[in-house]
């Protein structure tokens, strides 16, 4: 066996754009929200990418800010968070 096919044997693929966790993140975020597949939500972000977002990855990480952070940032979600899990008669 040669050298060269050797290090075909051994190369390790490196991570794509869509396998990184930000952009399966946004996947998932979206897939829920406008109740569609993985598949599709990375085919609506791919459509949306563009001068704004040049790569999926900006997209991915702009999607996921604006699922995680509500209106009025993180302290109103920390508060209705509390009033969840501490609510009389609540999930026990």
């Amino acid at each position: 066996m040669s050298a060269e096919h050797t290090s075909e044997l051994v190369s390790v693929p490196s991570v794509t754009e869509h396998e990184d966790p930000v952009v399966e993140q946004a996947k998932g975020i979206l897939a829920v929200m406008f109740a569609i597949t993985p598949a599709e939500a990375l085919l609506v972000m791919q459509a949306f990418a563009g001068a704004e977002f040049p790569t999926l990855g900006l997209l991915a990480a702009h999607v996921v800010a604006v699922a995680t952070e509500p209106p009025g940032g993180p302290d109103v979600a920390r508060q209705r968070l509390t009033l969840l899990l501490f609510a009389e008669g609540g999930a026990a």
